[in-house]
């Protein structure tokens, strides 16, 4: 098992990794957009109903599909994708360190888990950025 797992691993490319990467957040920029309530209750154990934090959470929806669809269609067009993934990174990194500023409201194991995604998500884009372009 661990060796398939192993050779498997190895037959991702760089760009698999990327399209991946793509469509990951293309979709989770959705179901933001889509599911403000849901994601809230979720990401923040706040009030799902809260008109203000919805508006908010589906703007951070759009701006997640944009960066997804954006390094989709530059993968597609053959375009540099650098930029793509280092604005993923950059607002990856905005995220864990607004998850490190509401560390008190938001609890040890919901903190942990979401910097541990945010900031993994953006070391991972801004490592696939350097292998790229």
């Amino acid at each position: 098992m661990k060796r398939r797992k192993q050779e498997l691993i190895e037959e991702w490319s760089d760009e698999d990794l990327a399209r991946g990467f793509g469509w990951l957040r293309l979709l989770l920029g959705l179901a933001l957009f889509l599911f403000p309530g849901l994601t809230t209750k979720t990401w923040t154990g706040e009030n799902p109903d809260d008109a203000p934090t919805n508006l908010a959470v589906r703007g951070m929806g759009v701006r997640d599909m944009a960066i997804g669809a954006g390094l989709l269609t530059a993968m597609e067009r053959g375009a540099p994708v650098r930029g793509w993934l280092e604005a993923g990174a950059m607002v990856d990194a905005g995220d864990a360190l607004g998850t490190l500023f509401s560390w008190r409201g938001l609890g040890k194991p919901r903190g942990v888990l979401w910097f541990v995604t945010e900031a993994g998500s953006a070391a991972f884009a801004l490592s696939l950025a350097e292998r790229m372009d």
